[in-house]
C-alpha cells in the first residue's frame, strides 16, 4: 500500500525545510519510510495511544 503525507499548511512544510541539516535529513528519511509502510515505524518511533 502506498501512503500520502499531507501538510495542513504551507507554513508547516516551510518550517520543516528550515530545520538544521541533520534533523531535516532524519525527517526526510522517516517520511520516506512512512510513504511505504505508514505511520507505524516501530521502536523507537512508536507513537502509542494513551
Amino acid at each position: 500500500m502506498k501512503y500520502i503525507i499531507t501538510y495542513y499548511s504551507d507554513a508547516v512544510q516551510e518550517d520543516i525545510l528550515a530545520l538544521p541539516e541533520t534533523l531535516r535529513a532524519r525527517y526526510i528519511g522517516l517520511t520516506r519510510r512512512m510513504l511505504t509502510y505508514g505511520s507505524n515505524l516501530g521502536e523507537p518511533h512508536y507513537q502509542g495511544v494513551g
